[in-house]
Formats: C-alpha cells, sequence, structure tokens
C-alpha cells in the first residue's frame, strides 16, 4: 500500500500523516509513493519520433458532450511528447482546439495505438457497444471511464469479455459508477464490500473478479489490482469539479501508451525476459499523483486558491508532470 501522492500534502492533515507514519513502521508493505514506482522518463530521447512515446487513442465525446472528448484528448496531448489519435463523432471540435490531434471517425481507420482510452462522454448506444466489445478482444491496454462503464455494468458479456482479456484494463470509476457495477456483481452472487465503509477492500474485489486495474476516484484515489492496493491522497479536493475525470482519464491513458511503449523495448535489450501485460499498472498511481498536483496548480492565483475548472487543470499537467518528476515540493496553503 502507498500513500501520499503529492509532495508535502500530510501538513495539511498531521494526524491522518501520523497515523500512516506510525503504520509504515510497523508494517514494511506500507510506503510512501515512489518507492516501488518507477516514474517513467517522459523527455524523448535522442532517437525518439512523435509514435516512439506510445500513442494513445481516446475514443470520447458525442453531439450531446463535444466537451468531453476536448477534455480527454487534451489531458493526452499534455501528458506526453507522443501522438494523439481522436476517434469519434465531434473531430471538429477536437481539432479545434487541439490541432496536433490526428483524429477520425471509427476504430478501423485509427493506425497504430499503444493504449486506448473510452468512454468519456461517449453515449451508451449500439455503437458505442459493439466499439467497446471490439477494443475489449483487442491486446493493447484499455482505460474504461464514465459511459464506458455504464455499459459495463448492463452487460455481463462486456464484464465477461473484461475478465478474460488478454492485456491490460483500467477502470476509472466515481463512486456512483463502482457501486452500479457492484449491484451486477452482486446480483451474480459475487462478494463486492461497500465502499462507502471499506472502500479498499470494495475496489480490491472488483479487481479480483473482473482481472483488471479499479480506480475508485476520490480525494483518497485507491487504485486496486488483483495483487496490490495503493491509496494516493490528493491533499485537497481541487479537481471536483466536472470534466476532471476526463481530464484524469486521457493523463492516464497517455501514460499506459507510453509505458506500454517502453515495456516492448526491453526485449530487444533483454529477450530472455518476460514482462506481464499488466507491468503498465505501475503508472497508474504517478499519473494520479500528476493529477492532484494539476488541480493544485490550476486553483492558485496571487491572492490564494481559488476555484479551478476542468481546462485550467489539463493546462497544468506539463509543469505538474515536471513537478512530480523531480519531487518538488507543493504547498497547499
Amino acid at each position: 500500500k502507498a500513500w501520499n501522492g503529492v509532495p508535502n500534502a500530510p501538513a495539511q492533515n498531521p494526524k491522518l500523516a501520523a497515523m500512516f507514519e506510525a503504520l509504515a513502521a510497523e508494517n514494511s508493505g506500507i510506503q510512501r509513493l515512489g518507492r516501488q514506482f518507477i516514474v517513467l522518463d517522459v523527455e524523448p530521447s535522442p532517437d525518439h519520433d512523435k509514435y516512439s512515446g506510445g500513442i494513445v487513442g481516446i475514443v470520447a465525446g458525442s453531439e450531446q458532450y463535444p466537451g468531453a472528448a476536448v477534455l480527454a484528448t487534451a489531458a493526452a496531448v499534455r501528458a506526453t511528447s507522443s501522438m494523439v489519435r481522436y476517434v469519434g463523432p465531434v473531430a471538429a471540435a477536437v481539432l479545434a482546439a487541439l490541432p496536433e490531434v490526428v483524429a477520425t471517425s471509427s476504430l478501423g481507420t485509427a493506425g497504430r495505438v499503444q493504449a486506448w482510452v473510452f468512454g468519456p462522454g461517449h453515449g451508451i448506444d449500439e455503437q458505442a457497444f459493439k466499439e467497446l466489445q471490439e477494443l475489449l478482444n483487442n491486446p493493447e491496454p484499455l482505460l474504461i471511464d464514465a459511459d464506458g462503464l455504464t455499459l459495463l455494468s448492463a452487460s455481463a458479456e462486456l464484464r465477461q469479455l473484461l475478465r478474460t482479456r488478454h492485456g491490460a484494463s483500467v477502470l476509472t470509476p466515481h463512486r456512483g459508477e463502482f457501486e452500479r457495477i457492484a449491484s451486477a456483481l452482486r446480483a451474480e452472487g459475487i462478494e463486492i464490500p461497500n465502499p462507502e465503509t471499506d472502500s479498499i477492500g470494495a475496489a480490491h474485489a472488483m479487481a479480483e473478479n473482473l482481472k483488471c486495474c479499479v480506480l475508485l476516484k476520490g480525494r483518497f484515489t485507491i487504485i486496486a489490482t488483483c495483487n496490490y492496493v495503493y491509496a494516493v491522497n490528493a491533499g485537497h479536493s481541487w479537481s471536483a469539479t466536472p470534466g476532471s475525470g476526463d481530464v484524469l482519464s486521457g493523463l492516464i491513458g497517455a501514460h499506459l501508451a507510453h509505458s506500454s511503449a517502453e515495456l516492448n523495448r526491453i526485449p530487444e535489450y533483454i529477450p530472455e525476459l518476460e514482462i506481464s501485460d499488466t507491468a503498465v499498472y505501475a503508472q497508474v498511481a504517478p499519473a494520479v499523483t500528476i493529477h492532484a498536483v494539476a488541480a493544485a496548480l490550476a486553483a492558485r492565483t496571487e491572492f490564494g486558491p481559488a476555484p479551478t475548472s476542468a481546462s485550467k487543470i489539463a493546462a497544468a499537467i506539463p509543469a505538474a508532470t515536471a513537478m512530480v518528476n523531480t519531487h518538488a515540493p507543493m504547498n497547499f496553503s
């Protein structure tokens, strides 16, 4: 287990910090975030090009919710230097905001992708169902958010595809979305604890059953896989604003693509090394930390902290990435 994703956040809650320090002293499995996670270097190396750092594909947005596509794609663009592809019906809105994105209307014409993000504002119609079904049958890492989670909660077929797919899968529900999926699993006879009373146990139980990584969003974000659970304390709640989840999805998706691309290069140098598909999960908690720092930066004004927005959080991702990568201190006062 890990805690305190944001440097200096414990100062905001000394009692909580003391509790975690005491637990860490008694249990070697509880450590500060970073002691077992490696944040990948996002600076392109001399031999890199626009594809080398991992291409993420964003399947998001609809005529009703074009902003979700723009926010998720903007976060991906600002997370790494690599190409970002957009798939969906609001390409014009995405390209107007982000001319560096390569856009298309269908998965079949998207081109090469190292990781996918599916769901923000994308709808729950038959076409969305078929797109999610196709992505679950593909091997690339897949992040499912928002409407994708609604589809998952309503379909036993999609849940079974998730359990049996050959590839990493990340679910990013808020508590309402989590409970809808949990209710569907409980109806199948699977025991999922109440996240209000046992968020760590609930996220871990869902991750074990669906064979994926479950990210239960909140000020204390729970990141659970079959083998471990991390709790990241943001140290603030400035990310509680509309569209912030879309930004988080695009940011994590870009990091999954970057991780996948880097891991796929390792066999060139160490052919005998076997790497699990789920190794990319190691980059989820660092991405959550970057999002938390970006939200804090977005709330800063010359007079002190003030309400912020998802667009500003996305814009702050490069600065937040630099802070997290250099372990720069963060003061929320």
